[in-house]
């Protein structure tokens, strides 16, 4: 796996806990906080795709 994918997908993973706990400072309910978790997954993924889909796995079905 190519070093630059480890640090994209490290950020995205802080970015996603960052963004969670802004969410539950701010009073989100549950189902909100999923809702826009989702939202945020996807932006991330269109906005990399690219780079996500260049990422290999040693055992793909279990991830």
């Amino acid at each position: 796996m190519n070093k630059i994918n480890i640090n994209l997908m490290e950020r995205y993973l802080l970015l996603l806990d960052r963004f969670v706990d802004k969410l539950v400072e701010s009073g989100f309910s549950e189902k909100e906080i999923t809702e826009k978790s989702y939202l945020f997954c996807a932006g991330f993924y269109i906005k990399y795709k690219n780079e996500i889909e260049k990422l290999t796995f040693s055992n793909r079905e279990v991830v």
